[in-house]
C-alpha cells in the first residue's frame, strides 16, 4: 500500500511540507472515495 501512496505522491510537486500535507489530504481523499464507491455505501441509502 505504501508504494501505491508513494507513486501518487509523485503527481504532485511538493516543494514543502505544507505542499507535502495538501498532496497527502487528497491522496488520502481519494481513496476514501474510491473505496467508498466499491461499497455498499451506495445502495444502504435507500430513501
Amino acid at each position: 500500500m505504501m508504494s501505491s501512496i508513494q507513486s501518487m505522491m509523485e503527481r504532485y510537486q511538493s516543494q514543502n511540507a505544507e505542499a507535502y500535507r495538501n498532496a497527502l489530504k487528497e491522496i488520502v481523499q481519494e481513496i476514501a472515495l474510491y473505496s467508498t464507491s466499491k461499497t455498499s455505501f451506495k445502495r444502504s441509502r435507500r430513501i
